[in-house]
């Protein structure tokens, strides 16, 4: 786009001037100028203008294309008269604007313009008030720096829309006074014009990767805590815990925990309160998705005042990568289990079951030994006595000396409730005596855990347990 004046002030070199000393009369001083050049050839061309400036594609026979902001052209290059065909051209084929305005390169322009071009001109449309600079997107996107050299003044908004991006812009004195609306850098303004001119602490260095204003990433901050929960660093399994952390006992099932957090409060009270039954959940601070979910199994026992803590727990569901625990922080919180509600109405009598592991069905008389064929068992002191009969659902007795003569010392015994799935207890046999006729049983236990209340274990008269059977 050409900016200079047409105007009786633009200085207009002739090729032939009789004027020579520019005084507006023809005289005889003007005579000297002529025999300079008396005797020589005369070909006139066509008057040039002095501070013609273009923007758009300039191309040369032999040079790469380059495109122009408001500048001279260099010398030996023109103005291409379609500038759409040109700047199709260097899009097409990027050797014309690295390398070389070649014989391939026009061919292309030339056809381009024989194929009818634009109806429209670069220069006519960049006469425009205002312009569009994604409509500029085709032209600029071959060129990976635009350089704005001198100062240009913009009168009215510019809207950058679409995906604009021209590589690195180097602003320097480019705009003077003009505000300009991002439409497409959402995080950078929202609704409102920007400036240039303000942003001096912003463009301290005057070069903008545009590119880069639209993804800026927001910091992250650290995660909050679980829900009636605190925080403790874990170490290596079956390890004492110091002052602040907690360790996995993988032989017992147990969490041993410190007394004390990793914000050295002491959380005696808090672990104290935690009963059978309560859910317990451990989860990697930094990372979410890495837990472990447990039921507790029986309530606290007081330690010593410089022993942690040990809460036996059953494993309900785990991440994959849960164990084995790593030396960092972990929520630890816990959710109280419901108070029990009221009994509903009884359902229908399902189908019986298949066995499931070894182990039956047995009625706790209270006695001191279980009558004969009665299906009970008792509990007299560190005895256990299973009677040789019990019966299942249809009051069909079944003989199971067979299954109590495999009991050996080493085996563990599992005393379940029937109407409570939180009461259990855990026995280890460490002696046996088998009655030779009728198959009954009388082993030596040892209490290893009871959640039933005490005094060791309290069991009801007249109901059933199940008895399991754990083969050392």
């Amino acid at each position: 786009m050409c900016v200079a004046s047409f105007t009786a002030v633009a200085q207009i070199n002739y090729p032939y001037n009789p004027d020579e000393d520019a005084s507006g009369q023809i005289e005889n001083n003007d005579l000297l100028g002529f025999l300079t050049v008396y005797g020589s050839t005369f070909a006139p061309g066509e008057p040039t203008i002095t501070g013609c400036n273009y923007t758009g594609w300039a191309i040369k026979g032999g040079a790469p294309a380059v495109f122009l902001m408001n500048e001279t052209l260099p010398e030996g290059y023109s103005y291409a008269a379609n500038q759409v065909c040109a700047a199709n051209v260097v899009l097409s084929d990027s050797y014309c604007i690295d390398n070389a305005w070649d014989n391939v390169c026009q061919d292309a322009y030339e056809e381009c313009i024989e194929q009818g071009g634009c109806e429209m001109t670069l220069s006519a449309y960049l006469s425009s008030l205002s312009i569009r600079m994604d409509s500029l997107e085709s032209a600029f996107a071959p060129m990976d720096d635009l350089i704005i050299q001198g100062s240009l003044t913009v009168n009215q908004n510019i809207t950058v829309g679409g995906g604009f991006a021209i590589g690195s812009l180097s602003v320097g004195n480019f705009i003077d006074s003009t505000a300009i609306q991002f439409d497409s850098l959402k995080t950078f303004v929202d609704t409102t014009h920007v400036r240039l001119d303000s942003l001096e602490t912003f463009m301290d260095s005057a070069l903008v990767r545009l590119d880069t204003l639209e993804n800026r990433t927001p910091l992250q901050g650290k995660p909050g805590y679980d829900g009636n929960s605190s925080v403790w660093r874990g170490v290596a399994a079956n390890a004492v815990p110091p002052q602040g952390s907690f360790s996995w006992d993988e032989d017992l099932n147990t969490l041993v925990v410190s007394a004390t957090n990793q914000n050295n409060t002491d959380m005696a009270g808090w672990i104290s309160a935690i009963d059978a039954g309560d859910v317990l959940t451990i989860r990697k601070a930094e990372e979410s998705e890495t837990e472990a979910f447990f039921q507790v199994v029986n309530s606290q026992v007081i330690p010593g005042p410089t022993e942690p803590w040990q809460i036996k727990l059953d494993l309900l569901s785990s991440s994959e990568d849960f164990f084995p625990l790593d030396t960092t922080d972990y929520f630890i919180g816990y959710s109280r289990r419901g108070e029990t509600g009221p009994v509903g109405y009884p359902g229908e009598q399902g189908a019986p079951g298949m066995p499931s592991g070894l182990g039956f069905n047995w009625t706790y008389s209270g006695a001191l030994s279980p009558p004969q064929g009665s299906g009970s068992f008792t509990l007299p002191g560190s005895l256990l006595n299973l009677d040789a009969t019990v019966y299942n659902e249809d009051g069909v007795p079944i003989d199971v000396s067979s299954v109590i003569n495999l009991i050996e010392v080493g085996d563990l015994l599992y005393i379940k409730s029937l109407s409570s799935q939180f009461e259990m207890a855990v026995l280890y046999v460490n002696d046996r005596s088998i009655e030779l006729f009728t198959g009954a049983g009388t082993f030596g236990i040892g209490v290893i855990f009871s959640s039933f209340p005490p005094p060791d274990i309290a069991l009801t008269p007249g109901e059933a347990y199940f008895i399991g059977i754990d083969k050392n």
